[in-house]
């Protein structure tokens, strides 16, 4: 009964652990977006000035 328990929580823990590592992965991509949208943003600002 006590291993079922224990192998349960190392693969709760291991699934977990994988989702962290993917969710890191995703906020980099979403950040990459939004600075490549905030420099467009400047861009199209310093194209309409000149």
């Amino acid at each position: 009964y006590n291993e079922r328990i224990i192998i349960i929580i190392i693969i709760i823990t291991k699934l977990v652990s994988i989702n962290v590592k993917h969710a890191q992965k995703e906020v980099k991509y979403v950040n990459i977006l939004c600075l490549s949208t905030s420099i467009a943003k400047k861009n199209m600002h310093l194209a309409q000035k000149n």
